[in-house]
């Protein structure tokens, strides 16, 4: 166990300065996200809980059509609460995950 004197110990300010960041960005991505349709904040969670996918992954998660699902994520890189990346795997598809 580290001591207060030691290196590599955080002091409390560190640790309340990292926790008000995060806060804010927790605060700040659910204003966002209360403006938007239900099947945006449903693909926002999935790709909480999921992680990273593809728009034919979120389909079949959601449960929603392709159609609901592209506007969706649409709505969410609007309000720049979505990334988008190409995928290594197929360079025709793109992965999804929540902006940092």
């Amino acid at each position: 166990m580290l001591s207060k004197n030691e290196p590599g110990c955080r002091s409390e300010t560190t640790y309340s300065v990292y926790f008000e960041e995060v806060l804010q960005t927790v605060s700040s991505a659910k204003e966002r996200l209360e403006d938007l349709p239900p099947s945006a904040k449903l693909v926002y969670k999935t790709l909480e809980f999921e992680g990273e996918c593809t728009q034919k992954e979120l389909v079949k998660e959601t449960r929603l059509s392709s159609r609901t699902v592209r506007y969706a994520i649409s709505r969410l890189e609007e309000k720049e609460l979505v990334e988008q990346r190409v995928s290594f795997r197929d360079a025709r598809q793109k992965l999804y995950s929540l902006a940092e």
